[in-house]
């Protein structure tokens, strides 16, 4: 039973760490993507921005043209 009740112990343990290193694995990977998504939709926005400039500026040419 000691023998036993040692082993449960110990395997107790090892899922426990086991499991901690999961869980900063897993905030890792979330930080990871989170960091992603906001240089993404910065990215996305300053894309925007230049499009409607650009779409802007051939509206006045366009006027002036036309």
């Amino acid at each position: 039973m000691v023998r036993l009740r040692e082993a449960i112990c110990i395997f107790t343990d090892l899922t426990k760490k086991e499991t901690s290193n999961w869980e900063q694995r897993n905030k890792l990977l979330f930080d990871t993507v989170k960091q992603l998504k906001q240089e993404q939709d910065a990215a996305s926005k300053d894309l925007l921005e230049r499009l409607d400039n650009i779409s802007k500026a051939h509206q006045r040419g366009c006027n002036l043209k036309c």
